[in-house]
């Protein structure tokens, strides 16, 4: 049976601010993707199982520099949506979110009905910033396990979120616009006033011209 790990780690950015909204990952004991995934080898699947097994012990005990190689090792053995979820957690907890959006996104890939792929790439996407597609992949999550009490109060909270950044947004774009706008009158009153030199006048001749 596959095990998941917490992530924590430091919220830098301002997606991490947001990330604090987002329950923990918890152990996956009762919640295996779907079976939607290749097919490997019996011989295959044993020893990328071996791999991920030592994934997880060396993420649950907090190297997830080591565990990485164990999780990339177990997917090019046999590649399913529970190891790119994991490859996923370990690259978030490296501050590695460009790539673990990528993870989150393959784990979505070939299990799109699986709560923890779209929660995975959720937590990616708020830590890049891209607070919109965050949403819309974590109200996914919290649809597709509406029995989740922590995923649905989380939605909420992210969904205010979402919305104040939304405002903020239009506030700054507003503002942006009056001081534009105040720059140019700025700029069309100096020109009025200034007294320009005419095209000949302000020519300067090349040397050796007479």
């Amino acid at each position: 049976m596959m095990k998941s790990f917490a992530v924590t780690k430091k919220k830098k950015k301002q997606g991490r601010k947001l990330a604090a909204t987002l329950p923990a990952f918890s152990p996956m004991e009762d919640s295996e993707p779907p079976a939607r995934r290749p097919k490997p080898t019996k011989g295959g699947e044993e020893e990328a199982q071996r791999y991920q097994d030592k994934g997880n012990a060396r993420a649950q005990a907090g190297d997830f520099a080591a565990a990485l190689p164990n999780f990339d090792a177990a997917i090019a053995l046999a590649p399913t949506a529970a190891r790119f979820e994991l490859r996923a957690q370990t690259l978030l907890a490296l501050d590695r979110d460009f790539e673990a959006t990528l993870a989150g996104e393959s784990a979505v890939e070939l299990a799109p009905e699986w709560s923890e792929a779209h929660l995975a790439l959720a937590r990616a996407r708020l830590n890049l910033g891209e607070i919109d597609a965050a949403f819309e992949s974590f109200t996914r999550a919290a649809a597709l396990d509406p029995s989740n009490n922590d995923e649905l109060r989380a939605c909420d909270d992210l969904r205010r979120a979402v919305d104040a950044h939304r405002r903020r947004d239009k506030l700054r774009a507003e503002n942006a616009t009056e001081s534009d706008l105040a720059e140019v009158l700025r700029c069309k009153a100096s020109l009025r006033r200034a007294q320009l030199p005419k095209p000949r006048d302000a020519f300067v001749p090349l040397l050796g011209e007479s």
